[in-house]
């Protein structure tokens, strides 16, 4: 074997032993999770909709942690979530106007379960459902607004995930290396996919390029200083963002490099001299192509917002509309180049 493809081969060899331990090791924190708007009409202190009821099915034996919550767009709609098992057997409750609780851990078993939400428009009504769940009253429960003549819209939202999350952090930080891995190795294979084949040669650039691409990173780093101070300015203040951090860091590095590389190659200095531009072109399009797939599938699957957040389900999307902007404007430019030739 030739040394140049010893260490790709080593590469790839890992890369397929730390997928396979990933595959045996990673579980899904999260078991199930759903949520819904719920539009209620109240008349003389009677709801139209009294209550809500969605099943689901654990498929083992395990310890669970269960998040409810729900908002209300203004005070009287008191609601009421109750978790039971097959047997109808009170598992879980909670209730108030506005909800943002996590329970113990539970030893669940696996079988069927469901959550039925109420909705309270009297003091009569919410003291029925206190007996139910055989509690007593809450100390404020005096104190609230029920409602008798509005109309409200309410978001709720329901997760259940396992209560030991080692076995799928474990899981997810050898998928991520491997994800890495294989990162690189397509980085690799794209670098002596492009070039052009001459004898000892390295991406080269001409003066002029290399000046150009000093004024690129210039605008780049402008645009990372402006872009973080704002990011920063926004967590600062508390401002509710409907984005994961993690997605607005790597939106903020994308748009970096897009001003880099759309500078760059408007100005004739992002292809090097050994590299074959519609190589390039090709390389961008499959890779963006190949994100952009990916993330509409976790769009279509609804992995890629989580209780109304954009997860970092969405990166791959990111990811996959730059790649394909790049390919756009490097086509555009080189065209007009040509014409500009001939």
């Amino acid at each position: 074997m030739k040394k140049k493809w010893l260490v790709p081969v080593l590469i790839a060899v890992l890369f397929v032993g730390i997928l396979g331990i990933a595959f045996l090791v990673t579980k899904d924190e999260s078991v199930t999770q759903f949520w819904f708007k719920e539009e209620i009409n109240v008349v003389e202190g009677v709801a139209d909709i009294t209550e809500h009821t969605i099943p689901f099915t654990l498929t083992e034996d395990d310890t669970y942690v269960v998040n409810v919550k729900w908002t209300a767009e203004k005070p009287g709609m008191i609601s009421g979530a109750v978790l039971y098992d097959a047997e109808d057997k009170v598992r879980l409750y909670c209730t108030g106007d506005t909800v943002d609780v996590e329970s113990t851990e539970l030893e669940l078993e696996a079988g069927d379960y469901y959550v039925t939400y109420m909705y309270f428009t009297s003091a009569e009504a919410f003291e029925e459902f206190v007996m139910t769940v055989d509690t007593t009253l809450p100390e404020d429960a005096e104190t609230y607004e029920y409602a008798e003549n509005e109309s409200y819209t309410m978001t709720y939202h329901f997760t259940i995930k396992y209560a030991s999350s080692i076995t799928y952090r474990m899981g997810y930080l050898v998928g991520m290396i491997a994800g890495v891995l294989v990162g690189l190795i397509a980085v690799a294979v794209c670098f002596e996919y492009v070039k052009i084949r001459k004898k000892g040669s390295n991406f080269e650039y001409d003066e002029r390029q290399q000046l150009t691409r000093g004024t690129g990173f210039k605008y780049a780093y402008v645009t990372s200083i402006v872009y973080n101070g704002v990011l920063c300015l926004l967590i600062v203040t508390g401002i509710p963002l409907p984005i994961d951090l993690s997605v607005l860091i790597m939106f903020g590095i994308l748009l970096t490099a897009l001003v880099y590389a759309v500078y760059c190659i408007q100005h004739d200095a992002y292809v090097s001299l050994n590299e074959n531009a519609n190589r390039l072109m090709l390389v961008f399009t499959l890779l963006g192509g190949f994100n952009t797939f990916i993330g509409m599938m976790h769009l279509i699957h609804g992995t890629m917002f989580e209780n109304g957040v954009l997860t970092f389900h969405g990166i791959n999307l990111f990811c996959g509309i730059s790649l394909l902007v790049l390919a756009v404007v490097l086509f555009t430019h080189t065209k007009l180049q040509s014409r500009e030739e001939e």
